[in-house]
């Protein structure tokens, strides 16, 4: 089935958007709590996706208490990363409430560790992430350490996530991010045909008709937003019930069950 998937970024204490991979403070937890009911965004995605972005090297116990917050706070699915370096950090996100661990640099810097991820939690709790551009040579992949590689190196980093025993692949456009003028769909075409993993799709939504033409292509299993200005309220559930109409392949939730 398809998803819809509201991402949170999290930058030392305080929740931001990010537009082209530069980042504009919002607020804190307090502020997020105040401005979201957590019951009703569950009614409208599929799972939330929380990336840790904070420069220091490992996450602290802020980000492990937000995680905490939200959990308690829906029911629906957490996947969580950003400074991920071994075992333990998983142990500490899964304890704080996430469902499933967002791998990115450590994909390609330490493989190793990825596959005693993958072997001790298993695959479907594994979720790699990668940053894409486009330039007049193409596509090109974008690492955490200000490494890029391009179109004709993408297919050996694929093997690599493959590879690790990841469960599903999150490609996040850096052109788009932030910039609601919908996803960049081109990048699937540059993916090796042999690749089985779900496929999620991040950057540039900034309305319900870019989610509907993410989750329309047959390659897309789901589409990811971070854009907190423009799906405040019930935008999401919107979205989601125009995804139903439109005959897409997606959760129906009964909202006339009470919890």
């Amino acid at each position: 089935m398809k998803r819809i998937i509201f991402s949170l970024l999290f930058d030392s204490g305080n929740f931001i958007l990010s537009r082209n991979f530069r980042r504009q403070r919002i607020g804190n937890i307090s502020w997020l709590m105040n401005n979201y009911s957590f019951q009703t965004v569950s009614f409208g995605v599929d799972e939330i996706l929380i990336l840790n972005i904070s420069p220091t090297d490992e996450f602290d116990a802020s980000f492990l208490e937000v995680l905490r917050a939200i959990s308690c706070s829906c029911l629906i699915p957490i996947t969580a990363g950003g400074r991920v370096t071994g075992l333990s950090d998983c142990d500490k996100l899964f304890q704080n409430g996430a469902d499933k661990i967002f791998l990115n640099s450590l994909l390609f810097f330490d493989l190793p560790t990825c596959r005693n991820i993958a072997n001790k939690f298993g695959s479907q709790a594994l979720v790699a992430g990668l940053n894409f551009s486009y330039s007049n040579s193409g596509f090109r992949l974008h690492f955490a350490n200000g490494e890029v590689c391009h179109a004709d190196e993408i297919s050996s980093h694929i093997k690599r996530i493959e590879d690790s025993g990841a469960g599903e692949l999150v490609m996040q456009s850096v052109d788009r991010d932030g910039t609601s003028i919908g996803l960049d769909l081109n990048v699937i075409g540059v993916l090796p045909p042999s690749l089985e993993l779900p496929i999620v799709l991040m950057g540039g939504v900034g309305k319900a008709e870019h989610v509907l033409q993410g989750l329309g292509h047959p390659r897309i299993d789901g589409v990811a937003t971070a854009n907190l200005l423009n799906f405040i309220g019930n935008s999401l559930l919107e979205t989601r019930n125009k995804a139903i109409a439109a005959g897409l392949d997606i959760p129906v939730f009964d909202l006339s069950i009470e919890l």
